[in-house]
């Protein structure tokens, strides 16, 4: 049971993160909830998402073993909250992000995440078009400048599933 964590508000990213769990959902015949408490603007996220973490832990479903997190700050969240509650990630729960933003390797356990693609090649050719003018006539190439190929990390953060024992001591 892979369930989904988000406490990003939504725009096109967000929305097609979820989207792109709940198909894997649907190829796999997995089952999960998606845990979504999307953060106000004016609200510090980190702190949003732990104190989200912790209220979705504490009703968790009880076959669930992993959690998707759409963003590096939910993951965070998720993993303190699932410390806190005796719960060791990587071995009672797994955790994965989709991006881990340059951190995801310094974290313990290490988050289990794509890597930050290089993007020097880029922004050379952007600040160079900039240099230039900057005319939509004068740009060479496609607008939306993505990465060909991520690189997985496969951190500490997610192991193949084992039971889980909740805050009383049950085997799960």
């Amino acid at each position: 049971r892979v369930d989904c964590f988000n406490v990003q508000g939504h725009n096109a990213v967000t929305e097609a993160r979820i989207e792109h769990w709940a198909g894997w959902l649907n190829v796999n015949s997995v089952s999960g909830n998606l845990l979504d408490d999307p953060c106000d603007v004016d609200v510090g996220i980190f702190d949003f998402a732990l104190e989200m973490a912790r209220e979705r832990l504490a009703n968790l479903h009880p076959e669930t073993t992993a959690i998707f997190c759409v963003t590096l700050p939910a993951a965070m969240g998720l993993m303190r909250a699932a410390a806190d509650a005796g719960l060791r990630v990587g071995d009672d729960l797994s955790v994965c992000a989709l991006d881990g933003e340059g951190i995801a390797a310094h974290l313990v356990p290490s988050l289990t995440s794509f890597e930050a693609p290089r993007l020097s090649g880029s922004f050379s050719a952007v600040i160079d078009w900039f240099g230039s003018g900057g005319a939509s006539a004068d740009w060479i190439g496609p607008l939306l400048v993505e990465p060909s190929r991520l690189t997985l990390l496969e951190g500490e953060s997610t192991r193949e599933p084992k039971s889980r024992t909740d805050r009383r001591g049950d085997v799960r």
